[in-house]
Parts: C-alpha cells; structure tokens; sequence
C-alpha cells in the first residue's frame, strides 16, 4: 500500500528529473521544486491531504520577485508575519488546476493512477508553465496580473495585506498612473485578519508614503 511520504518523494522526484534541464531542483526536506532566477525564484510546490488508501494531490506554482517583497515585506512587523518567513514570502501564484482549466480534485489510490497524474503534471508545466513562469517574472506582466485580480475579485479574497500591498508596489516599480487612484480604493477594499486592523491598515499608508518619495 502506498504511504503519503512516498507518494511525496515520487512527485517531487519524477517532476525535478523532467525539468532539471530548465534549471529546476528538488528540495525534499520542502516537498517543492524550485529555480532560482536573477530576479527571485520559480517554485512548484505541492501537498498531500491523507485519506488513506487515497490520496488528494494539491500542485500549485508561484514566483517570488525579490524587489516586490523585499520592500513589501520591510512594513511587516512581527505583530503581522514571523520575520523568518521573509526570504521565501511568494508574489504570484496559480493552482495547476487554475493553470489547466481543470477543476476536478486529483486523487491517487494506487502506483499506476499515481504515475498518470505525474505525468499529467509534467506535459501540463512544460505546457503551460514554463509560459507562466516566463511571462509573471516580468513586472509590467505581474503588475497587469495583479490588479486585474483585486479590481475584478468578486470574492474578497484577494484583499489581503501583502496581495494589496504587493500591488502597490508593482505599480510603482512600473511607473503605473493608476498608483495614486488605486491606493485609497486598496484601504477601503482592506480585509484584515482579526487583530491587524490598526496595524494592517498603518502597514499599507506607510508603504504608500514611502512609494511616494521612491
């Protein structure tokens, strides 16, 4: 019977073998394959839910700008985030399901099923996420990216601090007009965790006013 570890170690081992050539490892100890870039970091990560004999298989990939969360993350106080978390705080990011256009939940019960969905994984990234990866490690294309989602989220969940906060700082970085006119509708779309109310909000007025003098 398969256990979670090894279905684990069989994801992240056949996923960096496909894509070693495009300069991606395996760090096994995080479950998630990752290239480091002049810029950051691509990442694919992924989990396992339990349900013995079956598996769910979450996979997601994301990209880390260094010059997005370096300034983002220097207005996040311990009172907000563990400082530790800083070097590996991530900027975008699409579940392979999002990627795909494929909503159906993938589940493993044994060797042959486990096999398919890698190689699933495998012709979908060098598909499309290699493109992914690609096109959002361009800050005019991420900053695009980002303020699509929170000014068409109909959800509220791309309202957070650092989503909120990460856009004002691509717009910046990009010398977008919009900066000045979205950053009174990001305080009011604000949707804080219990206890950053005060200092959520304080975190974004003060990075505006230090984009302002950048």
């Amino acid at each position: 019977m398969m256990t979670k570890k090894y279905v684990l170690e069989q994801i992240g081992l056949k996923l960096s073998e496909e894509l070693k050539p495009y300069g991606f490892r395996f760090i096994k100890s995080k479950n998630h394959i990752i290239k480091q870039i002049k810029s950051g970091f691509d990442l694919i990560e992924y989990r396992i839910i339990d349900y013995t004999p079956i598996f769910l298989i979450e996979l997601a990939l994301a990209i880390r700008l260094n010059t997005v969360e370096d300034i983002v993350n220097r207005f996040l106080g311990e009172e907000i985030m563990n400082p530790q978390g800083k070097p590996s705080t991530l900027t975008s990011g699409i579940s392979f399901h999002f990627l795909m256009d494929n909503y159906s939940d993938i589940k493993v019960g044994n060797e042959e099923e486990l096999n398919d969905v890698i190689s699933e994984y495998i012709i979908g990234i060098k598909a499309r996420g290699l493109q992914y990866f690609d096109e959002y490690n361009n800050l005019f294309n991420a900053n695009k990216l980002k303020k699509e989602s929170i000014l068409n989220d109909t959800t509220g969940m791309s309202y957070m601090l650092r989503n909120l906060m990460q856009s004002l700082v691509l717009m910046k970085l990009c010398n977008d007009p919009d900066l000045e006119v979205l950053y009174p509708k990001y305080l009011e779309y604000y949707v804080p965790i219990s206890g950053q109310e005060i200092t959520g909000r304080k975190a974004i007025v003060d990075l505006f006013e230090y984009l302002k003098k950048m």
